[in-house]
């Protein structure tokens, strides 16, 4: 039986092997070989019951170390992390363990996962001392402390680029010899490379030199590129990032990542190119998304609008009626005009801003449909239906065609998402956007006279933290702002934080979006982030000052000169700054604010 086992173990058949073993100790529970064979078989299958049988294994020869890895690593697989330290640590101080650099790599794995990362630096560096030409140890290393220390990960990386130029230099240095193991073959059964190369005297180049020079062009000189850059330092990544393009010409992500650093730094067209480099390579929906953003931040809506729709297929399992959607682009492709004199299910797929930037694209769909169903999120529902109310009071209203639900409708002719109504509607530029009636009813400011300014302000979203963009910014660095400033001062930010006495906090009390939208009645000015306060506040023309991390979103515009592009009719109503450098920011924020 126990050869039948054996037999299973080699075909790389675990499982069976596992049942077999377990047969035998059924009979006979301190057959050694069975224990071992079951103890190693469990552990490949990464079964819970592994640590039990590699601690049985162990118990019966504790002088092996081998069983005695084993069992570290069931304990790891089984989450007994504290364990699996000790009996690492232990093994390593033997002199004698024959396992001694594999015990060490284990344990510097095991550090990083307990957050002993300059532990695991020091294994690494002991490691390299020995082995400095082993990649897999260098890949180890340049990935510690990300992404928990990210200027000491740029750090460790740059040392290890260094380092890795100096051993293709010193293997340079070294002659080429042929393999021990081809010296033998007969010249015509050589690889035929190799014979062109001897017959034409081309120079063989060391194939160790190849492979380091390999690992840096393709993976460690990649990570350093993207550290500068997530570190804010985008010239020095830049220049990485334009000496690896040869080495990387067919790898997309490289092209995306480069594509979206030149974005950043304003060399729009050459991040078009990228992009598009991206694109040719690897048609993946991510990449176009990319790209449309790009377009649209440049204001190329006609071109943009259409690559936009490949968010649909990119955030297919966050989006709840893909079928429907793709019923209404097969119905879209065979007649531009199918949704002519139809019962239209409007629905929001994206953010609550995303909500209130596209809605008044609801006009359009009101002019050729029968009826518009809008199913809006449900913390927006009692907001929009606030306002249909207001809104049908004018018989001449085109949204008089508008109903507002709070759950999707049984009976209607085709469901389209809210951020694609711009491409099934022909809506393909800002200033067709901008012309269009918005749903969203002006907020009747109070008239009756105030001796200080009111001053709305928020500083967090959740959503914010979830994206590559840095929206956030510190509630100190808005109070610090506020100081010695002779306004009344007002959170809009939903949630009881603790602030000065000073400051009224409104938004502990918001339920819903109606209660936002009602708590702006007095609000003679806004500041805030890129947020969906923003865009609720430019949608009822509250002046604004928006507070954007230096890479902004495409809603935003360029870079150099950011706009409020999907409210083209407060424009003069929305300043902007751009923060660099948290003091700076905080000296604009109080000389706009004087000024008010």
């Amino acid at each position: 039986m126990i050869d039948y086992a054996k037999c299973y173990f080699v075909d790389g058949a675990y499982r069976e092997c596992l049942l077999i073993c377990e047969d035998i100790l059924r009979g006979n529970a301190f057959n050694p070989q069975a224990i071992e064979l079951a103890a190693i078989s469990s552990l490949k299958l990464k079964d819970m019951r592994c640590f039990d049988y590699c601690k049985r294994a162990y118990q019966g020869n504790p002088n092996s170390f081998f069983l005695a890895y084993n069992l570290a690593m069931a304990a790891k697989e089984t989450g007994r992390l504290q364990d699996a330290q000790n009996i690492l640590e232990d093994l390593v101080k033997q002199d004698n363990n024959i396992l001694k650099g594999q015990c060490l790599r284990e344990l510097a794995s095991l550090y990083k996962t307990l957050g002993l990362l300059e532990e695991a630096y020091k294994i690494y560096v002991a490691l390299l001392q020995q082995t400095p030409k082993d990649l897999t140890l260098w890949n180890g290393v340049s990935e510690l402390f990300v992404p928990s220390n990210l200027p000491m990960a740029l750090q460790t990386c740059i040392e290890s680029h260094n380092k890795l130029l100096e051993i293709i230099e010193q293997l340079q240095k070294q002659p080429v010899t042929e393999n021990a193991d081809n010296q033998n073959i007969p010249e015509y059964q050589k690889p035929l490379q190799a014979r062109l190369e001897k017959s034409t005297n081309v120079p063989q180049e060391n194939p160790e030199v190849v492979a380091v020079r390999d690992f840096l062009n393709s993976n460690l000189d990649l990570k350093i590129a993207q550290l500068y850059f997530k570190t804010r330092q985008d010239k020095e990544a830049l220049k990485f990032y334009e000496s690896l393009q040869i080495p990387n010409r067919n790898n997309a992500e490289f092209w995306r990542d480069f594509a979206y650093a030149l974005e950043c730094q304003g060399r729009y067209e050459e991040a078009k190119h990228a992009y598009n480099n991206a694109i040719n390579i690897n048609p993946h929906p991510t990449y176009k998304f990319d790209l449309a953003y790009l377009l649209m931040r440049l204001g190329n809506f006609t071109e943009g609008v259409e690559i936009y729709e490949s968010r649909l297929h990119y955030a297919h399992l966050s989006t709840f009626a893909p079928d429907l959607y793709r019923i209404a682009v097969e119905a879209f492709k065979k007649d531009e005009n199918c949704f002519k004199d139809k019962v239209i299910c409007v629905y929001c797929e994206q953010g609550y801003g995303d909500t209130l930037m596209y809605c008044r694209l609801l006009e359009e769909v009101c002019k050729s449909a029968t009826e518009v169903l809008f199913l809006p999120q449900s913390m927006l529902f009692p907001l929009f239906k606030n306002w249909l109310k207001k809104l049908k009071m004018n018989k001449e209203s085109l949204f008089k065609k508008l109903k507002v639900l709070k759950t999707l409708p049984k009976e209607f002719d085709y469901a389209l998402p809210i951020c694609s109504l711009p491409y099934f509607y022909k809506v393909d530029s800002l200033e067709k956007i901008n012309a269009l009636k918005s749903p969203i009813v002006p907020i009747t400011q109070t008239k009756k006279k105030k001796k200080k300014k009111t001053i709305g302000f928020f500083w967090f979203s959740e959503l914010a933290q979830k994206g590559k963009l840095q929206r956030n910014f510190p509630l100190e660095l808005f109070l610090e702002a506020f100081e010695g400033l002779d306004h009344k001062f007002v959170s809009l930010q939903v949630g009881n934080y603790e602030l000065p006495a000073s400051i009224e906090n409104r938004g502990k009390n918001f339920q819903n979006w109606l209660d936002t939208y009602e708590a702006l009645g007095d609000i003679d000015y806004v500041v805030g982030i890129d947020s969906s306060p923003l865009h609720l506040c430019m949608s009822v023309g509250i002046p604004c000052l928006a507070v954007l991390d230096s890479r902004f979103d495409w809603r935003f515009g360029l870079y150099e000169s950011p706009s409020p592009l999907f409210y083209g009719n407060v424009k003069d109503n929305v300043k902007f700054i751009v923060s660099k450098d948290i003091k700076e920011t905080k000296e604009k924020m109080k000389l706009i604010l004087k000024e008010i």
